[in-house]
């Protein structure tokens, strides 16, 4: 079962997108009815009009341009999956692809926005700018005498609300990880190596938090014939301490979203359990600013085989998305639950669409209303494209709609 989880990081390494998610004005009185509802359209169409597969690995909110910009890959011009850039005013039924960025740039795995500019990050080195959000450029960077710019796949970004702004990323031929840094809000970057003092790390998701002046990052931590998850903490940005997350020695757990709620840190994902094996989402918590976690104990969580995808708060409630696997880890199917105080969950929507397979990849409240990000099988509905974006939202946390499904016929 170790093999299992080990073969699971190296496939997240191999992608490094997670095509998260780190999307989505109707009414929102009536939940998705998983029996008689189909998906109907794409947004990701070229300039024929024509679909193509594309993947939104993050999706942010700029609530000053009330606007909204995903990021990810797309094979609209070559199958090696180019930069993917959509925008949209209200996150649910208006997303525009910007064409242009997947000719140039490669994929795309983060996105920020700063006081002023929005930063991407993705593989090949690249990080971008851009001032509206439409155009970008690649940035400058100082090397400090590394060559290798293009093996470094760049997948989180933070701000820390000041001036300074690093990115996270691997070595994709030597392992080795990497953080590029600025001082001056964008203008000029530094690629520096993190110490780790590991044999094989990769930063899983990132965060700033402004109340205890600090970066955090979940990370998975691989040495021979182990893997571990762990917390990464940093004042600056160069320099990290590791906090082991496995310390209960219960099981294995492999993070994949983290969360500041309130005063506390929360990182979802899954474990597997020692003695028996048994995979269930898992929900850890930190209430000492990443000193150390332990396992919420819910069994609204603990009872459902999968993994926790997806983190979202309004500072109020709390939601998590949870991607729930069939018996033979596959057929996904989607569950939803919500949350007053971070410690106690309720089920409030339950496997959309049974007769499909539905994966979630990010989530955010955008100020009014809470966003999902997924991927649809929907061969079965169309001879158009075998996967397509799907968006999920909801007001209250408690009632989902999509705007890329109707009636299914009678």
């Amino acid at each position: 079962m170790i093999k299992k989880l080990l073969i699971s990081f190296i496939t997240i390494l191999a992608s490094m997108s997670l095509f998260a998610y780190d999307i989505s004005q109707k009414s929102a009185d009536d939940p998705i009815k998983s029996n008689n509802k189909i998906l109907v359209d794409t947004f990701c169409k070229n300039n024929q009009n024509q679909p193509f597969r594309c993947y939104i690995s993050k999706t942010i909110y700029d609530e000053l341009n009330k606007k909204y910009i995903a990021v990810g890959s797309s094979n609209e011009f070559n199958n090696d999956g180019g930069a993917l850039i959509l925008t949209s005013k209200n996150g649910i039924d208006d997303w525009k692809v910007i064409h242009d960025v997947a000719q140039v740039f490669p994929q795309l795995n983060n996105i920020i926005k700063t006081n002023s500019q929005y930063f991407a990050v993705g593989r090949a080195g690249t990080i971008l700018s851009s001032n509206d959000g439409i155009h970008y450029q690649k940035v400058n960077f100082q090397l400090n005498n590394y060559k290798d710019l293009n093996a470094i796949n760049f997948r989180n970004i933070a701000y820390n609300n000041q001036n300074q702004i690093i990115a996270t990323g691997i070595n994709t031929r030597t392992s080795q990880l990497f953080v590029a840094v600025s001082n001056n809000n964008g203008s000029t970057w530094q690629l520096n190596q993190i110490n780790t003092n590991s044999y094989f790390i990769v930063m899983v998701d990132l965060l700033w938090d402004d109340q205890l002046e600090q970066y955090v990052s979940i990370a998975i931590n691989v040495a021979i014939n182990k893997q571990f998850q762990v917390a990464l903490i940093s004042k600056d940005g160069i320099q990290w301490s590791k906090v082991d997350m496995d310390n209960t020695n219960t099981g294995i757990f492999e993070g994949q979203s983290l969360i500041k709620y309130k005063d506390m840190y929360l990182a979802g994902g899954v474990i597997q359990s020692a003695t028996t094996g048994f995979v269930s989402a898992n929900l850890k918590i930190s209430k000492n600013g990443g000193k150390s976690w332990e396992s919420i104990k819910d069994k609204n969580i603990t009872s459902i085989t999968g993994t926790i995808a997806a983190i979202a708060t309004n500072d109020k409630d709390i939601i998590i998305v949870i991607k729930k696997y069939g018996e033979d880890q596959s057929n996904l199917k989607l569950t939803i639950l919500k949350s007053s105080d971070g410690l106690h969950y309720n089920i409030v929507s339950y496997e959309f669409y049974e007769s499909q397979k539905i994966c979630a990849y990010g989530a955010i409240w955008d100020q009014q209303k809470y966003l999902i990000t997924g991927m649809l099988d929907a061969a079965e509905t169309s001879n158009i494209s075998p996967i397509k974006e799907q968006i999920l939202y909801s007001y209250d946390g408690q009632n989902w709609q999509s705007p890329l499904t109707q009636d299914r016929p009678q």
